[in-house]
């Protein structure tokens, strides 16, 4: 699978601006709609702005040489990089990577800002992140490269928005 961190981290920047702007409008954070998911929209912002953040961290953390040689992720993880989608109903996100229950928009905001800042601090080391070899294990999907992880991030955030999107049209 070919990889491009320079594309894959504007789409994480892009994403985090979408889940900036869906902040500006507290009510439309409280929507939830069982059918679709059970987590309201602002929820499934703060999971996205927390998850981008942690990832932002590994990156940082396998450019400075920290990781492990290993196989390359399995089919499904392929699948996902890939295809650029999340299967919906497959995984479930670690404790620490929950939002808070009915988290508040300057709450969301802070974690976006400060995954943002993260993000913005790799914009001129997208060259050594296709090079890295090094790779950090995900909790279900296996060992990723550093390159593979941007791609992730932007993968999660846009899964993540698209349930959004149908939680507002539901």
């Amino acid at each position: 699978m070919s990889t491009n961190a320079e594309r894959d981290l504007g789409m994480v920047l892009l994403g985090l601006d979408s889940i900036d702007a869906l902040t500006l409008d507290p009510g439309r954070g409280r929507i939830r709609k069982l059918p679709v998911s059970a987590w309201s929209v602002a929820e499934h912002c703060h999971h996205s702005a927390i998850v981008s953040g942690v990832i932002a961290t590994l990156v940082r953390g396998l450019l400075r040489g920290r990781g492990e040689d290993g196989p390359p992720a399995g089919s499904m993880a392929r699948d996902i990089l890939t295809s650029g989608r999340i299967p919906r109903g497959v995984g479930v996100a670690p404790e620490a990577m929950r939002p808070d229950e009915h988290p508040e928009s300057r709450t969301i905001q802070a974690a976006v800002r400060k995954s943002r800042g993260k993000w913005e601090a790799l914009l001129h080391s997208t060259e050594e992140i296709d090079a890295c070899e090094f790779k950090l294990p995900h909790h279900f999907l296996g060992l990723f490269t550093a390159a593979e992880w941007v791609r992730f991030a932007a993968t999660h955030t846009d899964h993540h928005l698209r349930i959004v999107d149908d939680i507002e049209d539901a």
